[in-house]
C-alpha cells in the first residue's frame, strides 16, 4: 500500500512510501523470520512534490523507489512450483519473463502522476500496477500480491490486494483417473474431472468434450459511512452456472475477476470500487460474470452502483435505491438458461438522518433495506451445484452458508452487510451481517460484515476470496475502520472423467 506523505506499513513485504518528500518504504520481513519471508516496500526522495511513490515490497525482491531514482515498480514475488508446475495454469500468477505460472507475492506499483511519470509496473507474482492519473490495479486473485496505488491528480484510489493461499503437497496413491484437460487444480469426485480456477489460467483439452461450469464475477468492496449514516454493502458477483457447453481442443483463457476495493473516506460523495468480471472465452462463445456494484458512500449522488448483484444504498436525505442486479432472480431454472446469471438489487437506504445502509444484492436474493432501528443484512447467497460439492474441499470451497451439515457448506456470491447508522446518533442499530438475508445469523456465503462505530467499536470485513461475494460497509465512527473489500470470482469447469 502506499500511504500519502508517510512511511510505508511494515508486514510480510513493505508497503511503499507515499509521495511528497524523502520517506522510507515499510519494513518487509516483520515480524522477523528465518529465512526471511518478505521484502522492503520503496523509498521516495527529494522536494515535496507529488508525483513519488514507491513499489510494496514481494516475496523475492523489494519495491521500486520513486522517482527520480527509481521505477515506482512493485517488488517480484517468488515461484512456488508445488502448485502444480510452471506449465500448469490457473495457480498463480504469470511471470512473462521465463512464461511460466505458478509465481505469488508480488508487490504492487507506486502511483503515478499526470503530468510526471506513469504508475509502477506490478511486480511478477500477482502484484497491481499503480495508476497513472486513475485507479490501481488490483493484484491477482489468490497470490497475496500487492494491490497498486491510485494515481494523482484524480485521487485515483488505491485497489485490492490479492488473497493468500496455502498449497500443501504429498504424496497419494495411483488414480486411475486421468484429466482430459489442463488448466487450474484438477481433481476427481462423483464419475467427473473438476478444474477449478482461481486466477488466470488456460484451459486446453486433449479430445472434445461436454462440460459444465460455474463462473462468478467478483464481488464489490463496501462503502463508507459519514456524519449522516453507514456506507452501504458490496454486491455479489453475477452467478453463472450453465451444462452441455461443447469443447473442443483449442486452448482458451479464463479470467478470474477480482474483488472491488472498500471506500475509506468518510462521507465520501463516490461509491466504493465495484468488483471486476470474470471471462471464459469458450470457443463456442464467451461467458461473462459481472462484476458486483460497488457499495454506496454516505449521501452519495444518486441510486447505488448496479452490477451482477446492486449494492447497497449508503443512508442519505433524501432516500437512495440499492443497486439494480443484472441477473435473473433466483433459482430461476438452474443449469438451463442462466444467460444473464443470478444476482439481484441492493437494498435502499431509509432517507433519516443517522440510520443504518442498505445491504448489498446476493446470487440468492435481494441485500435488506437500511432503517431507523436496523441495518441491512446482504443478500442471500447461493450452494455450488451438486457436481461442485467433492467432499475434500467442503473447508477450502465457498463458504459457511445457513443450514447444517452439508447444507451449509459450499456457499458463494452472498451481499455485504450495510455499514450501521452513526456511533452514537439514535438510529445506529445492529450491524448488517453478509449474506444471510433479513433475520439471519451470520455473516454467510463468505460475504463481509457491516461495521459499527465507537458505541460498539466492530470493524468491518473483507469478503472471502474467490466466493465472488460483496465487502461489508461502515460507518465513520471510531474504531470502525475501512470498510470492507470485495472478494474475488471463481471459474470451476467439470467433464465426465
Amino acid at each position: 500500500m502506499v500511504v500519502v506523505g508517510r512511511t510505508g506499513l511494515s508486514g510480510g513485504s513493505g508497503g511503499g512510501a507515499g509521495n511528497r518528500g524523502s520517506v522510507s518504504g515499510g519494513t518487509g520481513n516483520s515480524p522477523p523470520q528465518t529465512p526471511p519471508q518478505g521484502n522492503d516496500g520503496g523509498d521516495v526522495s527529494g522536494p515535496a512534490v507529488e508525483d513519488r511513490g514507491g513499489g510494496g515490497g514481494g516475496a523475492g525482491a523489494a519495491g521500486g523507489d520513486g522517482p527520480p531514482s527509481g521505477t515506482r515498480a512493485g517488488g517480484v514475488g517468488v515461484q512456488v512450483l508445488i502448485a502444480g508446475g510452471s506449465t500448469a495454469t490457473g495457480v498463480g500468477a504469470l511471470n512473462p519473463g521465463p512464461g511460466e505460472y505458478q509465481w505469488f507475492a508480488g508487490g504492487g506499483g507506486g502511483g503515478g502522476r499526470n503530468p510526471g511519470g506513469p504508475g509502477g509496473d506490478g511486480g511478477a507474482g500477482g502484484g497491481g500496477a499503480g495508476g497513472f492519473d486513475v485507479d490501481g490495479t488490483a493484484a491477482t486473485p489468490a497470490t497475496g500480491g500487492g494491490g497498486g496505488a491510485g494515481g494523482y491528480p484524480s485521487y485515483g484510489g488505491g485497489a485490492s490486494g490479492g488473497g493468500g493461499i496455502v498449497v500443501v503437497r504429498y504424496q497419494i496413491g495411483s488414480l486411475t483417473a486421468t484429466a482430459k484437460a489442463t488448466g487450474g487444480a484438477i481433481s476427481f469426485y462423483g464419475g467427473k474431472t473438476i478444474h477449478t480456477f482461481t486466477t488466470i489460467g488456460i484451459f486446453t483439452a486433449s479430445e472434445p468434450l461436454t462440460v459444465e461450469y460455474v463462473a462468478i464475477g467478483g464481488g464489490g468492496g463496501g462503502g463508507c459511512g459519514g456524519p449522516g449514516g453507514g456506507g452501504g454493502g458490496g454486491g455479489a458477483g453475477l452467478f453463472l452456472n450453465q451444462t452441455g457447453i461443447p469443447i473442443n481442443t483449442n486452448a482458451f483463457n479464463v479470467t478470474i475477476g477480482g474483488g472491488g476495493a472498500s471506500a475509506n473516506s468518510p462521507g465520501h460523495p463516490s461509491v466504493a470500487t465495484r468488483g471486476n468480471s470474470t471471462v471464459i472465452a469458450f470457443p463456442s462463445g464467451t461467458k461473462t460474470a459481472t462484476y458486483g456494484g460497488g457499495g454506496h458512500g454516505e449521501n452519495a449522488v444518486g441510486d447505488a452502483d448496479p452490477g451482477g448483484s446492486g449494492s447497497g444504498a449508503g443512508n442519505s436525505t433524501p432516500a437512495r435505491n440499492g443497486g439494480t442486479g443484472l441477473g435473473d432472480p433466483y433459482p430461476g431454472t438452474p443449469g438451463t438458461t442462466p444467460a444473464s446469471g443470478w444476482g439481484h438489487n441492493g437494498g435502499n437506504s431509509a432517507g433519516v438522518p443517522n440510520a443504518g445502509a442498505g445491504g448489498g444484492g446476493g446470487a440468492g436474493g435481494a441485500g435488506e433495506s437500511g432503517s431507523t432501528s436496523d441495518t441491512g443484512d446482504g443478500g442471500l447467497g447461493v450452494q455450488l451445484p451438486a457436481t461442485f460439492r467433492n467432499p475434500a474441499s467442503a473447508t477450502s470451497l465457498g463458504a459457511t452458508g445457513p443450514g447444517s451439515g452439508d447444507a451449509a457448506k459450499w456457499w458463494v456470491a452472498g451481499g455485504g452487510g450495510g455499514g450501521a447508522g452513526y456511533a452514537g446518533g439514535p438510529n445506529q442499530g445492529p450491524v448488517g451481517q453478509g449474506g444471510t438475508g433479513p433475520g439471519g445469523g451470520g455473516p454467510f456465503a463468505g460475504a463481509g460484515r457491516g461495521g459499527y462505530g465507537t458505541a460498539d467499536p466492530t470493524r468491518s470485513t473483507a469478503a472471502l476470496a474467490n466466493t465472488g461475494s460483496g465487502g461489508g460497509g461502515t460507518n465513520v465512527g471510531g474504531g470502525a475502520g475501512a470498510a470492507g473489500m470485495g472478494g474475488s470470482g471463481i471459474v470451476i469447469i467439470a467433464y465426465p472423467t
